[in-house]
């Protein structure tokens, strides 16, 4: 099965995205595993969930395999890809490509708990060390 990136797949609604995002960390599932899934954060019937599945199947974001009489739903979309060019096209588009200004932004004009700040502190020195032990991985600053 080949993954899809996220320029391939026609324009999905953020209800649609729910559902993927369900399927990326559950990995192949049901409708019935997909609502279970989402019953927690969204009260949505049985039949609104299929819905969006069958929506993403048109639109070839989602595959759909028969199995023993029941089908098993798995997303086409490269979860890592589209994480990346989603976040990549918000930065250029709102911020300039300029990645000090974002968190800057989301840091004083959010409600930022102490520990988030120290989540992101851990997260930035975890790659302040890695450069410092391979320089290669830094990539030069693009512009948008």
């Amino acid at each position: 099965m080949k993954k899809k990136r996220y320029e391939e797949v026609r324009k999905i609604s953020d209800s649609e995205w729910e559902v993927v995002r369900v399927l990326w960390q559950r990995g192949k599932s049901t409708a019935t595993e997909v609502c279970e899934t989402l019953a927690g954060s969204f009260d949505w019937s049985p039949k609104t969930v299929r819905t969006f599945l069958a929506r993403l199947v048109q639109k070839g974001a989602v595959q759909v395999k028969m199995i023993d009489g029941v089908n098993h739903y798995t997303s086409l979309i490269e979860e890592m890809a589209t994480k990346h060019e989603v976040g990549q096209s918000f930065l250029n588009r709102f911020f300039s490509g300029a990645l000090p200004s974002m968190v800057a932004h989301f840091v004083n004009n959010d409600h930022v708990s102490f520990d988030e700040l120290m989540e992101l502190e851990k997260v930035i020195e975890d790659r302040r060390k890695q450069l410092i032990k391979d320089p290669s991985l830094q990539h030069p600053k693009k512009r948008p």
